[in-house]
């Protein structure tokens, strides 16, 4: 009766799924004094009631809940998830391919005209990037990441009509919108993105090079496509993707509960609409921010750079334009590889994450030294460079995953995302300018400046991960002298009073 009783509670038809009752988290016997005072108007999640009812239910009853909730979003929810990454990958993609054909050519480009139609897509993506964080904690993150999707996929068709450099720049100007892909780090991101080259974005464009005989050029229906595809799934999402557990549909009233109950070792809640200034403040003040920052540049810098001339590369080492876009295809199972080894490392080893990234980040150095020091008549060697540097990839999703995972409090996370997408997007924006086409096909001012910045996003990364070693260290101490608000089991439910990591002295950093 009591799980039936509290299963309505959470969803009674004439309330909001995700609406609080602050009395019957007060009344709750597992809320003790201590956590009382914590619950007040400004800091309460959204998932806190439901948490505090699923504590009501019987503990086994609990976890064959969660077993079943599990499967139930790893069958359904994940793979819609991973088709939403695959399509924004692709649309990421699609001007590298397209380039691989003749849209240089019919469209004028000339001198760093290209770079620019490169680069200008990330200041556009940079100027949306804040707004969109904040837009992630006011509004249904599904309706939003549906209606990104749908915007990004007319403006890919849109650039199919492109005549010159003019209307080109123009349309990627304008092309404001951050990516619609949401996270579940170590699973669906690193598969998709490699899958996205590999198996999707590669293949698509060798089936599309190889026609001849239409009106419309090869690039040109690279760029139909993906955004047809886009706007299809996205009409898909906005309907059936959930923004939280409160209006997942698969999911029945108890398994929703079961859903909160499972995510509050995390520490960091589900959602809170109330922007508080106290916690943009402190995320401007915390150190790893900054270093945070510099990473994501550098991160940013070397993404914008290679995603936008692989298919440069390629074609300077001597290959044809269609063996250019072939050779491309182990780019994806490289990453597709590094990045499942990866995550599977980092979710069963703790706090092995920063080491798995520092790793991976020295591949795509050695790559960088491979493109300056190997014999321009050895081209499979030079082409396996392009491969060996895509494992940096698994080390770009780890990196958001450390994000999601250390910072606590809605709006300070929100902050967070905001600065980082913001310095990922500059960088992606300067990266196309390292390239000086009089040094064509090696490049090798770009490939020196490339690996001094991942370099420099090493050291930044080792830096953030003995941070909070250390704020561990610390608070560990304190909890073994016995000071009780420093005890690991009090963060569970502090999770969901949108506290801080550094208000909640319970937060571990995971590393």
């Amino acid at each position: 009766m009591a799980s039936q009783t509290t299963g309505n509670r959470y969803l009674n038809k004439h309330d909001s799924p995700n609406s609080i009752h602050v009395a019957d988290v007060a009344s709750t016997s597992i809320v003790d004094e201590a956590i009382k005072p914590q619950v007040d108007a400004n800091h309460i999640d959204t998932g806190l009631d439901a948490y505090t009812q699923a504590l009501e239910l019987d503990p086994e009853h609990l976890e064959r809940l969660a077993k079943r909730v599990r499967r139930k979003l790893d069958f359904i929810l994940l793979p819609l998830m991973v088709s939403i990454f695959i399509t924004a990958y692709l649309k990421k993609a699609s001007l590298n391919y397209a380039n691989a054909f003749s849209l240089q050519e019919d469209l004028g480009l000339k001198g760093r005209q290209y770079s620019w139609t490169v680069a200008i897509g990330g200041l556009g993506l940079m100027i949306g990037s804040y707004p969109a964080s904040v837009a992630v904690q006011k509004l249904p993150v599904g309706k939003l990441i549906s209606c990104l999707l749908f915007s990004w996929g007319l403006f890919s068709m849109v650039l199919a009509a492109a005549k010159n450099f003019g209307t080109i720049f123009t349309v990627r100007s304008s092309w404001a919108f951050p990516s619609p892909a949401s996270a579940r780090p170590g699973s669906y991101s690193p598969a998709s993105s490699g899958l996205a080259t590999n198996s999707h974005c590669g293949c698509i464009a060798v089936g599309l090079g190889s026609v001849t005989n239409t009106a419309i050029r090869s690039w040109q229906l690279i760029f139909l496509v993906v955004g047809s595809i886009a706007v299809v799934l996205s009409m898909i999402g906005f309907f059936f993707l959930p923004s939280g557990p409160g209006d997942a549909k698969f999911l029945t009233r108890e398994e929703k509960l079961a859903a909160v109950w499972r995510i509050a070792r995390n520490q960091t809640g589900i959602k809170h609409g109330k922007v508080l200034k106290y916690q943009i403040y402190e995320a401007l003040r915390d150190f790893r921010v900054w270093c945070l920052l510099v990473q994501q540049f550098t991160i940013g810098m070397a993404n914008g750079a290679l995603t936008g001339y692989f298919s440069a590369f390629l074609r300077g080492f001597g290959w044809s334009p269609i063996e250019s876009v072939r050779y491309q295809l182990p780019i994806g199972a490289v990453q597709l590889f590094a990045t499942i080894v990866a995550g599977y490392l980092a979710s069963r080893s703790r706090n092995r994450t920063i080491i798995i990234i520092l790793v991976l980040a020295i591949f795509a150095i050695v790559a960088m030294v491979g493109f300056s020091t190997i014999p321009a008549d050895q081209k499979m060697a030079l082409t396996s460079c392009t491969w060996i540097v895509s494992a940096y990839g698994g080390a770009i999703v780890l990196n958001w995953a450390i994000v999601a995972a250390n910072f606590a409090g809605h709006t300070k996370r929100a902050t967070v995302n905001g600065i980082n997408f913001v310095a990922f997007w500059i960088g992606n924006f300067a990266g196309p300018f390292v390239f000086d086409l009089k040094e064509a096909p090696r490049y090798p001012s770009a490939t020196i400046v490339l690996g001094v910045m991942i370099g420099v996003g090493w050291v930044a990364t080792a830096a953030t991960g003995l941070w909070m070693w250390n704020a561990n260290r610390r608070r560990d101490a304190k909890a073994a002298a016995g000071d009780h608000t420093y005890d690991p089991w009090q963060g569970n439910i502090d999770g969901f009073t949108d506290r801080t990591d550094k208000e909640n002295k319970s937060f571990r950093y995971r590393y």
